[in-house]
């Protein structure tokens, strides 16, 4: 059997917001009287091709409009004389093409998300998205192990005066062993995302089911928000606004409802991209809070005063005390893909630099990885959660 059909048959591969179903290929041939049962929709093949057929009878053009970073490509299907729309879009081995790809669907000059097609919340916006799976890697798949479950949450913040909303994973077991405590990771999520996204996209849930099971990470909580509240003073990269909602209302509202271990020493703030440096603000920035940090794919440095180093104050107490900041940290990981864009390649290279500089480097505590090939996107970030999570909540007592 083909491995990309493997990954084809696996739920895990459909497993979306909008919809937990896969695709019935065995109800080709549907009819205008009957359009729900064509076989409608992106597959994957056995090559790891993604094959498209689209019932449009009235269409007269479609095209798929493919985005990879700041990579473009479009693919235009050709009618049959059945009203479908057709088109292979081939697996080259391009890495850089390889994983989950976001697109829209343009038929007849408007762009949309294709209702019979996966879709996620990305670019701020919902997207369709197909995913050419690394063969080699599979802990995303849903496998025959112990699963935990996610809950979606409502909670007040005092902060911004408004509602806030987010998904928590609870591990295998949570709601039978009603007397244990677990720690708790934040996650935050990308620029253009919400807290969607890490749970369907990311895979934190088949991740977590799947490196618990095999004995290489402890069972945790992970939280994840819609990190974009903003406060007057907050410009579009500003952090202060979420950075206040999660430390004065939503960790609170976790510790409260959640069999949450309250100190810092089970406490974590991890995230890609954007969410890294929301979580190098936040965790470098509040050593008493927090002991784990994972920066996944980005950076030390925040954008809201990027490049500037002197004016991340966050970092200031990293300057020289290398030996405070290994008491203060259980974790400091950092991971990032090879195939990562060129100026985020040389950003990264310097502040690696910094850290081995300033002794950080050298801690105990600081793990850094690369992934082969992986591009500034989301099959590389949950590699790099598995390299968190196969690292994070080890350390059973500390003293600070």
């Amino acid at each position: 059997m083909s491995a990309y059909k493997d990954f084809a048959q696996n739920r895990s591969y459909y497993d979306v917001p909008l919809t937990f179903g896969k695709p019935r290929p065995e109800q080709i041939g549907g009819t205008r009287a009957n359009p729900v049962l064509a076989d409608t929709g992106a597959f994957l093949a056995d090559n790891g091709d993604i094959r498209f057929k689209l019932f449009e009878p009235e269409a007269q053009h479609i095209s798929i409009e493919f985005t990879c970073g700041h990579n473009k490509k479009t693919l235009e299907l050709e009618k049959d004389g059945e009203g479908f729309f057709v088109g292979i879009f081939p697996n080259t081995g391009d890495v850089a093409w390889r994983g989950k790809r976001i697109f829209t669907v343009n038929i007849d000059g408007v762009s949309f998300a294709y209702p019979r097609i996966p879709i996620v919340y990305r670019t701020n916006r919902p997207v369709n998205y197909v995913d050419i799976p690394d063969v080699n890697w599979d802990e995303y798949l849903i496998k025959d192990v112990p699963h935990g479950a996610v809950t979606y949450n409502i909670y007040w913040s005092d902060t911004v005066k408004d509602w806030q909303r987010c998904l928590v994973y609870t591990p295998p077991g949570y709601n039978h062993d009603t007397e244990r405590q677990y720690p708790v990771l934040y996650l935050h999520h990308g620029m253009t995302e919400n807290e969607t996204t890490w749970m369907f996209m990311g895979k934190v849930p088949q991740i977590m089911d799947n490196l618990i099971a095999s004995g290489e990470a402890e069972p945790f909580i992970v939280v994840t928000n819609e990190n974009c509240a903003k406060l007057p003073s907050d410009d579009s990269y500003g952090m202060e606004g979420f950075s206040s909602v999660l430390i004065d209302d939503c960790i609170p509202f976790i510790e409260k409802e959640y069999r949450a271990i309250p100190d810092k020493w089970h406490r974590g703030t991890a995230g890609n991209s954007y969410g890294a440096m929301l979580s190098s603000r936040l965790g470098f920035g509040h050593p008493e809070l927090f002991s784990y940090i994972g920066l996944l794919s980005g950076g030390l440095r925040c954008r809201d005063c990027w490049p500037r180093w002197e004016q991340n104050d966050h970092l200031t107490w990293l300057y020289n005390n290398a030996e405070e900041v290994g008491r203060a940290y259980s974790l400091i990981y950092r991971a990032h893909g090879t195939a990562e864009f060129e100026d985020f390649r040389q950003e990264n290279v310097e502040e690696d630099e910094f850290l081995k500089e300033n002794g950080i480097a050298a801690l105990p505590c600081f793990v850094r990885e690369f992934f082969e090939g992986g591009y500034h996107e989301w099959d590389n970030f949950g590699k790099e959660f598995a390299g968190f999570a196969r690292n994070a909540f080890k350390k059973k007592t500390e003293t600070l």
